[in-house]
């Protein structure tokens, strides 16, 4: 299903197709050297593929493409079901990233409205976005439109736990 927010926008928001991997991934590898964290980077084009686009997908992809060259991705973002105890059912913005040559142009906003009305069709009770601490902007952005900072207001931290650490903790007890 394709969507512009605005029928005047000549930029089309839709859902992912298996055919965008190559080039989702790429934009995601975009965004990990934009957020300093490439060698982080574990996730293969493989491993995407199957979490977005097999039978159970663990993960929704959604890409904007401009009107006149459908085939060409500029921006994507990323969401997952979760659970939140404060609210119940919600969704987890995982990512949202448009370009460089795109920014400006309000695609992240038209890519973030989705997601939230995808979400609200969902049932969502509210959506978990993470922004690391030193991109001030973003978090500014999305505070600016009615997100509130957990770690400030409610002195919270959002902790990961890695496959490795996991693997240990089962076997040591730890």
């Amino acid at each position: 299903m394709a969507t512009t927010l605005d029928k005047t926008s000549p930029i089309v928001i839709r859902t992912a197709e298996p055919q965008d991997c190559a080039q989702v991934y790429k934009l995601m590898r975009e965004l990990a050297v934009h957020l300093k964290c490439e060698q982080d980077m574990k996730l293969t084009i493989e491993q995407f593929y199957k979490d977005v686009f097999e039978d159970k997908p663990v993960c929704y992809c959604i890409v904007a493409t401009t009107a006149g060259d459908p085939s060409t991705i500029v921006g994507y973002s990323l969401y997952f079901h979760t659970y939140y105890y404060l609210a119940g059912f919600s969704i987890s913005m995982e990512n949202l990233y448009v370009s460089q040559s795109h920014r400006g142009k309000g695609i992240g906003k038209m890519l973030w409205q989705e997601v939230t009305r995808r979400g609200l069709e969902m049932g969502s009770n509210g959506t978990l976005i993470f922004v690391d601490n030193w991109n001030k902007p973003t978090k500014d952005w999305y505070m600016k439109h009615g997100c509130v900072d957990y770690t400030e207001s409610k002195d919270q931290h959002y902790m990961h736990f890695s496959r490795k650490a996991m693997e240990v903790f089962i076997k040591n007890g730890q």
